[in-house]
């Protein structure tokens, strides 16, 4: 089963709007840390929306390979991936509700 076709920008959505980093470019390479300046709480609670956002499990061994967008976003299709394998469905955007709205698990901004 492939990703979705959308999935990529959906993963650069939330990492804007998750860092506050809508004025910034994000390109694959871009590091979470030491470019875009997230902090492990912020990295922990990214993980979390992802896995609101497209109905995943990351495991934390898996979140602690997540230094760049491109981890991200190859993390979340491997988890999309074996949802599909399992039986899943293709993600949802049911906890996205895009641009600045709220996402995720309710955590204040």
């Amino acid at each position: 089963m492939s990703a979705p076709a959308d999935l990529e920008p959906r993963v650069l959505a939330v990492i804007r709007h998750e860092l506050r980093v809508h004025h910034r470019t994000l390109e694959a390479g871009t590091r979470l840390v030491d470019d875009l300046g997230a902090d492990s709480l912020q990295v922990i609670r990214l993980t979390l929306v992802f896995e609101d956002t497209f109905g995943i499990e990351i495991s934390d061994e898996e979140a602690a390979t997540m230094r760049t967008v491109r981890d991200a976003v190859a993390a979340v299709e491997r988890r999309l991936r074996a949802r599909g394998a399992a039986g899943g469905v293709e993600a949802s955007s049911a906890g996205w509700a895009g641009g600045d709205g709220a996402m995720g698990r309710g955590c204040a901004q």
